[in-house]
């Protein structure tokens, strides 16, 4: 398999954010979910970096949380500017679901391929997929760090921290 490149270009956080906002909205709708999206920190924020590693980043960790996420329940999903260093911008992705929690003794094996598979496959409770090991690669590639946890003993949360991009010049 040919190593990822990543590409480096001008983008509109805003546009990108909106997309994925529209497309997780309908299908949260026609599953009964309640969605919520927040990106008042990143509003207007013009970036230099790949876009699209970005988008499949956001859309697996959506994706998923969605794929857990009982009818009457809610998925929320936060962009947060965390810090700026240079021309640098730490953007930190926060997804928390009302699903299905995450057995313990498998937390440290959500973003390993097929051990956690195998493992979920044995377990009626829950069931897990490769988005979340595509999602931990692709968040290395762009220089950042992902975990999970179940946030206070009861859903699981996904942190996404340091995707760094760099401002847009010019901007």
């Amino acid at each position: 398999m040919a190593p990822c490149r990543l590409k480096s270009e001008p983008f509109e956080l805003d546009g990108v954010l909106s997309r994925i906002e529209s497309l997780f909205s309908q299908e949260a709708q026609r599953r009964q979910i309640e969605f919520t999206m927040e990106t008042d920190g990143v509003k207007h924020l013009s970036l230099d970096g790949d876009r699209v590693r970005f988008e499949q980043v956001m859309m697996n960790l959506l994706a998923n949380a969605m794929l857990f996420t009982g009818e009457h329940h809610q998925l929320r999903c936060e962009i947060r500017r965390r810090e700026q260093k240079k021309r640098k911008v730490i953007l930190e992705v926060v997804v928390t679901c009302e699903g299905k929690r995450i057995p313990e003794d498998l937390m440290d094996k959500v973003f390993l391929p097929f051990e956690m598979v195998s493992q979920l496959e044995e377990r009626s409770s829950f069931h897990g997929g490769l988005g979340l090991v595509v999602t931990h690669n692709l968040v290395h590639i762009l220089g950042g760090l992902i975990k999970a946890d179940n946030q206070s003993g009861e859903y699981p949360l996904y942190h996404g921290t340091a995707l760094y991009v760099s401002p847009a010049s010019g901007k």
